[in-house]
């Protein structure tokens, strides 16, 4: 695990390898046995959060990050919902559901994300805010099955 660990936490990859990357760690975050707080206390999930940033253009690494999100935040009440929160989940979300509304997808895995995080109330974006981007991306899949 720990070269695991190093490999991703190296800044410099192209956004395919960063899209398989934060899928590892979707994968990896299911698993059970502390492997969740290997994540946090390691600086992954806040790693994840800046490969987002690093590539908000690429539909596969969004794609990838919103999976790892949801998987993370699935479980152990509001502890990690709120982790996920604090390294600026709910911020990554509502980016994605902006910027690759056309992308089905994209959209789908960030709201499995947004359900897990399930929005404490404690940050900056609303739930009237969230409802808004959420109506905006659904608005592109209205004939989708």
């Amino acid at each position: 695990r720990s070269t695991l660990l190093r490999w991703i936490m190296k800044k410099s990859r192209p956004a395919g390898l960063v899209a398989v990357s934060l899928s590892c760690l979707c994968n990896i975050s299911m698993e059970k046995g502390g492997v969740n707080n290997i994540i946090a206390e390691s600086g992954l999930l806040v790693r994840a959060m800046e490969m987002m940033d690093d590539f908000d253009d690429s539909t596969e690494v969004q794609r990838c990050g919103c999976l790892f999100l949801a998987s993370y935040s699935r479980g152990k009440g509001k502890m990690r919902a709120n982790q996920v929160v604090e390294a600026g989940g709910i911020e990554a979300i509502v980016y994605c559901l902006d910027t690759f509304s056309d992308d089905a997808e994209v959209v789908a895995a960030a709201l499995g994300a947004l359900r897990n995080i399930n929005h404490p109330a404690n940050h900056s974006c609303s739930v009237s805010d969230v409802i808004d981007h959420l109506l905006k991306a659904l608005k592109n899949h209205n004939d989708e099955e």
